[in-house]
């Protein structure tokens, strides 16, 4: 698996309504190292961006993060729960 690329990283984050703090504090890594990775300064590795995604895409965001987001039928989320048929963030 190739790492991806800082326009991936970049638009599923915008996507998801995160910042780059939130998006670093979700996947563990400092603020620094994520900025980096979207300017193209640094290679993600792949098993953060498939972290990143798979907390994005459902089911293991905190209660801080998921509100505000937009759900799988784009429409606004206050719980995970009451996203569409496969409770899924975009």
């Amino acid at each position: 698996m190739q790492s991806p690329t800082p326009e991936e990283i970049k638009q599923y984050r915008t996507a998801s309504g995160l910042t780059q703090t939130q998006a670093a504090e979700l996947i563990y890594c400092s603020l620094g190292a994520f900025q980096k990775w979207e300017q193209g300064d640094r290679a993600m590795h792949p098993a953060f961006f498939e972290l990143f995604k798979i907390k994005i895409e459902g089911k293991y965001l905190p209660e801080s993060m998921h509100r505000g987001l937009r759900c799988a039928k784009d429409e606004p989320c206050d719980c995970l729960s009451s996203c569409g048929d496969d409770g899924g963030m975009q």
